[in-house]
């Protein structure tokens, strides 16, 4: 595929930092994927948005509740996007999951249905507690009930507790990314493998891309 105009157009519903959103961006870019980030909606004022601002991604901020969802379906309406990404801290209402043909996905940081309704690595601070062997990430579809729709990709590494807690939620952090990515994908007959992670369905891209200056750059967004 050449020129924007022809890749997949994603759309981002933030309320946090935006770490997939960055992620996303910055991967389109280098490495070409058939996809852009085209636009970047928001519940509050967040460093997902401020992100968004920087990089020239076309982003507005909406009030957005489950008794007052107009003006949010409005701006989905304007957007006109291919995948929207839920990376907002709200529960989204059947009226805007109808709204549009466009496909909604949320990214997870556990392997669904476990620690379902927790909202980022707070699931890994209740892994850690029950003392689980493997950590993971999920990526689904959206539906009005949490965390519950269809599962589209999961990741999962091995984890040793006695790693410092940082570098776990980082390894988290990047399975999830790569989780995602593999998704927007979607084809190709070539599956790669990682010796540190393991995808069902497998890599559609080469996860040496991803490399430790990758993520250095990406932390430093």
């Amino acid at each position: 595929m050449t020129g924007d105009v022809q890749k997949t157009k994603i759309l981002f519903l933030v309320s946090g930092n935006g770490g997939t959103l960055k992620f996303l961006n910055m991967a389109a870019k280098q490495f070409s994927y058939p996809f852009t980030v085209a636009g970047v909606i928001a519940d509050r004022n967040c460093g997902a948005y401020e992100y968004a601002l920087k990089e020239n991604i076309p982003a507005e901020i909406v009030n957005y509740s489950k008794e007052n969802d107009s003006q949010l379906i409005n701006c989905l309406k304007r957007n006109d996007a291919h995948i929207i990404i839920t990376n907002i801290h709200k529960i989204l209402t059947a009226n805007v999951l109808n709204s549009e043909k466009a496909e909604f996905i949320n990214l997870h940081y556990s392997l669904l249905p476990a620690f379902a309704g927790l909202i980022g690595m707070k699931t890994v601070d209740a892994a850690k507690r029950q003392n689980c062997r493997f950590l993971g990430a999920t990526c689904h579809r959206v539906s009005t009930e949490l965390d519950a729709g269809e599962i589209l990709c999961q990741g999962i590494y091995s984890v040793n507790w006695e790693d410092d807690i940082d570098r776990i939620y980082n390894k988290v952090f990047q399975i999830a990314c790569l989780t995602l990515l593999n998704v927007l994908i979607g084809t190709g007959d070539r599956i790669y493998t990682s010796d540190d992670y393991i995808l069902n369905p497998g890599f559609k891209f080469n996860p040496k891309n991803f490399n430790k200056d990758f993520w250095m750059k990406l932390k430093n967004t």
